[in-house]
């Protein structure tokens, strides 16, 4: 015989992970209706019950003996979305981390002594996140998805985690997309392999990175390594701006340039007498108004940017100083001349040149900058 008093219990508790980190916070909630199941140690199943809107659940009147529990499956409250479980025992504190296996749902087996209450089989489950998402020709190798452009189908993408941890690998769709879903909420990267042009089977070459103000719509890939930016997901979320561009290789560089001069006679024209002037600024920026990077005059007044994939850039010279007074100096005259290399390219006002365009193995030597001594 079995005095009431001699039998035990177990429980207690399902909540949402919204961090996926296995362990309750006071800020996670519970799941209502989530079942759980009870089983003797050989596997014999003694009944179910279900959550309640707290969260909790309780098998009680236990003869004393070794017990396990398996929590099914369970919903976002909010968006109906399928659940995942925590990590098990993730934490030093047992009745405070998730004790479900993360494949089956069982708990370990506990032993209940007569009188015995566990509270500590609990289960925490999390909503998984992901990321993609498109390959694509970039066929005028700006770096940024055209509506025309299409997707590369075949190429490698290999996810990590964000301390270099491979996670596994994946190949774009017809349609040049890839997806890696049910990820932990986390830090992450992608680096995607090599791309081949679909027509003519020749090797292609990663697109700029981060040519664009629109994240979704540019490349993220570094150029030489494949590997974008690390992102962080959030339970439930999914990333799609880890974008790649592919142009066709190999392609000739273009280059632009190149001279900025103390125009003593303030008429915009490259004189013979005329000297170059050391360590103005000088910005490059494509033609949407991106920032490409900034170089300064050399002693005898060049400069130059060089390595550009063909497409359209223009200039913006900083201000200048005399090189004897020290004196701040002003803009020469937009456009002075007939001869374009001779005459000064700036705006007076804005520092800015026209816009070049530049195909492949072009040099534009043209985008000078006067700067002269006001008088008074």
């Amino acid at each position: 015989v079995i005095n009431v008093g001699d039998l035990a219990s177990l429980g207690d508790y399902v909540w949402l992970d919204a961090n996926a980190d296995g362990l309750q916070d006071v800020t996670e909630a519970g799941i209502e209706g989530v079942t759980v199941e009870l089983f003797a140690a050989d596997g014999t199943s003694l009944g179910t019950t279900t959550t309640d809107a707290t969260g909790f659940y309780e098998f009680t009147a236990l003869v004393p003996g070794d017990y396990y529990v398996v929590f099914g499956g369970a919903t976002d409250p909010v968006s109906g979305d399928a659940l995942t479980l925590s990590p098990q025992d993730a934490g030093a504190d047992d009745a405070a981390d998730s004790d479900a296996d993360a494949t089956t749902g069982a708990s370990a087996v506990t032993t209940l002594a007569a009188g015995d209450h566990d509270p500590t089989l609990d289960a925490g489950f999390y909503a998984p996140a992901s990321l993609g998402d498109y390959v694509w020709l970039d066929e005028n190798m700006d770096g940024i998805q055209d509506g025309t452009e299409a997707g590369i189908e075949g190429v490698t993408v290999e996810l990590f985690a964000a301390d270099g941890t491979s996670l596994g690998t994946t190949t774009t769709d017809a349609t040049g997309f890839y997806e890696f879903i049910d990820l932990v909420p986390g830090d992450y990267y992608v680096v995607f392999g090599g791309a081949t042009d679909p027509v003519s089977g020749d090797a292609l070459t990663l697109s700029p990175q981060d040519a664009g103000a629109d994240d979704a719509a540019d490349s993220d890939a570094d150029a030489t390594t494949g590997a974008s930016s690390t992102v962080t997901l959030t339970a439930g979320e999914h990333n799609p701006t880890l974008d790649a561009g592919y142009y066709p290789a190999p392609v000739e560089l273009a280059s632009l340039g190149d001279y900025v001069w103390l125009d003593v006679n303030a008429d915009g024209i490259q004189d013979g007498t005329e000297s170059g002037i050391e360590g103005v600024t000088v910005e490059l920026f494509a033609a949407d108004g991106t920032s490409l990077g900034t170089t300064t005059t050399d002693a005898t007044g060049f400069y130059e940017f060089i390595d550009l994939v063909p497409g359209d850039y223009y200039v913006v010279f900083g201000g200048a100083t005399d090189p004897v007074s020290g004196d701040a100096l002003t803009l020469s005259p937009q456009d002075a001349g007939a001869d374009d290399a001779a005459d000064s390219d700036a705006d007076a006002t804005t520092g800015a040149s026209a816009v070049t365009t530049l195909a492949a193995g072009d040099h534009d030597p043209t985008l000078d900058a006067g700067f002269y001594a006001p008088a008074s």
